[in-house]
């Protein structure tokens, strides 16, 4: 596990009995705070669906097309939420793997956008399915 920013101090802010004052401690900058281009916007509606559910989940004013989940905090944990979310609201198999196969925002909406369209792809390949409980090699 890594950190998702470092700030550094001169010295930890401590209480009156000497331990480290959490409450004064600086907020880090949003990874995104120091983007050297500019916004790009959502521009399908598979996308801006996408887009409302990472706000929704990662608790953000707006997210960008070309931005990483996982780089604007999202974690493993989130990752199945945003999937089971997104599987809701789009109607589609979201299995959970693609969001960590293609965590940009547009990449998963091209992704996502080819699913169940029987082009040959691998989100439109059937499953095989599990044998039932207590069914046998010859029995029902």
């Amino acid at each position: 596990m890594v950190p998702s920013a470092f700030v550094f101090l001169a010295a930890l802010p401590l209480t009156e009995n000497g331990k480290v004052d959490r409450r004064a401690l600086p907020a880090p900058k949003s990874a995104r705070g120091d983007r050297d281009r500019p916004f790009a916007a959502p521009q399908t509606e598979k996308e801006r669906a996408i887009a409302e559910v990472w706000q929704q989940i990662l608790r953000l004013d707006r997210v960008g097309a070309d931005e990483s989940f996982f780089d604007l905090g999202g974690t493993s944990l989130l990752a199945v939420r945003a999937a089971g979310e997104l599987r809701r609201r789009l109607g589609v198999d979201v299995p959970v793997v693609k969001m960590f196969e293609h965590p940009v925002l547009q990449d998963l909406a091209r992704v996502l956008g080819h699913a169940g369209k029987g082009d040959g792809s691998e989100s439109s390949v059937a499953r095989p399915r599990r044998p039932r409980p207590g069914a046998g090699p010859g029995g029902t």
